[in-house]
């Protein structure tokens, strides 16, 4: 090191320029140390390790927002410009302020062309298509280069929940949260595609998205960012039941108008017309009133008389018991595969829960179920959430006390090690080394 400094000027002792530099080097590499590269995790680790180093926190992510950030390359460079500065501040060589003036020049090139390049830049995002528990969550970014330059070797991050990133059951956390956008002409669109595997059961929600580049010197990263809010639901597991003899049975009476007899029902009011509308796209030509629209010169449609069955199956889930994580998940599916079973029987099905009272629609109760915690509580605004509905219902709990005050024609599906508490109603208790579906199915319940 000694004869390395005598070089700059002979008349300085080596020793002296030596702990002079000293701590200016120890400080850029405290500021520009490289981050190490993460080994490969196993599985058991946690998720909470697993990070990509693009994933930057406080300093390097702000600068990236607000100005620029360096990477590897460029915190090399800018060590060696404060380095050859320091040098020809104490040596007073000129040739090696040429060098860090050089240097200088270049990061500041750096700095305006890598901010340049994403001006012009706008990102839409598709609505998620809803999804079941196991399934990948596909999202489709669309991105459009408005400007009248080429947008090269960037990254779009798509900002998706933690949640989402770092399954429940521990398993590996598939990242898929940057992709490589390497070639974007001027006034063309292309769209990316972040595809996360085994999503779990929930409401996921996006806050935005972020596209960085270092473009075309790679020396320093900046980013861009959009706030588009976007939500991914997924559905518990919904299993295709043949049957649910506690659906088929349920009821004050033990007894249940069935499809058949809705069938029977419908065909004798077959052909009545309850009222006219205008055609609308999609309307079956069957279905058009031809005198009538010819009175009136546009397309009018009748609507039919429909019936139901008038029976309800009430559906609710126990949120305030104590649940096992794993109970509850298949809880959920239970619950999701009983309705999805009373559809198909054309029954009116419904859900009931304490945080959210009833809720009516196939998409309604799906995203419910998605939603719904154990430990829930009811919202205080609506303090009558908290009573389950005087029908018969479908009760889905790990609390046997519960089970001596459901309505009148109740039926009730139990998790947990503990027995029944000599119940006055019909159910069963789920065991869970057997498989859901078929404890469901099974006719020995009633």
């Amino acid at each position: 090191m000694g004869s390395l400094w005598a070089v700059y000027d002979g008349n300085v002792p080596a020793e002296v320029i030596g702990r002079m530099a000293s701590p200016i080097q120890q400080t850029v590499r405290k500021i520009f140390r490289r981050s190490p590269q993460p080994k490969h995790q196993s599985r058991s680790q946690s998720p909470k390790i697993q990070q990509r180093s693009t994933d930057k926190k406080g300093l390097g992510l702000w600068l990236e927002n607000h100005w620029v950030a360096p990477s590897y390359g460029g915190g090399l460079l800018i060590f060696f410009t404060v380095f050859f500065f320091a040098a020809a501040t104490n040596t007073m060589a000129g040739w090696l302020y040429v060098i860090s003036g050089v240097l200088l020049a270049l990061l500041g090139m750096a700095t305006v062309l890598s901010r340049r390049s994403l001006r012009g830049i706008t990102v839409t995002r598709q609505p998620i298509a809803p999804v079941s528990v196991g399934d990948s969550v596909q999202v489709s970014v669309t991105w459009h280069n408005t400007s009248d330059q080429v947008l090269t070797l960037s990254q779009g991050v798509d900002g998706a929940p933690v949640e989402l990133i770092s399954p429940r059951d521990g398993s590996h956390p598939s990242l898929p949260t940057l992709q490589l956008l390497e070639h974007l002409d001027p006034g063309k669109n292309k769209n990316i595609f972040f595809t996360y595997d085994n999503a779990q059961r929930g409401v996921y929600c996006w806050t935005g998205i972020s596209l960085r580049s270092a473009a075309p010197l790679g020396l320093l990263w900046a980013r861009r960012s959009w706030s588009i809010p976007a939500k991914a639901v997924v559905y518990p597991q919904i299993l295709p039941l043949s049957r649910c003899p506690l659906v088929d049975h349920m009821g004050q009476g033990n007894t249940l108008r069935m499809a058949d007899r809705n069938q029977f029902s419908q065909a004798s009011y077959e052909g009545l017309t309850r009222s006219l509308r205008p055609y609308r796209t999609g309307d079956s030509l069957r279905l058009v009133h031809w005198r009538t629209s010819a009175r009136y010169g546009e397309l009018q449609v009748r609507e039919l008389e429909t019936t139901t069955s008038g029976q309800t199956v009430m559906i609710s889930v126990d949120t305030a018991a104590q649940w096992d994580a794993d109970d509850f998940e298949m809880a959920a599916s239970a619950a999701a595969s009983i309705y999805s079973y009373a559809s198909r029987r054309q029954l009116e099905a419904q859900l009931w829960t304490p945080s959210t009272g009833i809720v009516r629609g196939r998409r309604a109760i799906l995203e419910t179920l998605a939603a719904v915690n154990p430990g829930d509580r009811p919202d205080p605004e609506y303090p009558e959430y908290t009573t389950p509905p005087d029908t018969p219902l479908l009760w889905l709990t790990a609390k046997p006390e519960s089970l001596t005050t459901l309505p009148l024609g109740s039926r009730w599906l139990l998790w947990g090690d503990r027995p029944p508490a000599s119940p006055s109603h019909t159910g069963h208790s789920i065991q869970n080394n057997l498989p859901l579906a078929q404890q469901l199915e099974a006719p020995h319940v009633l």
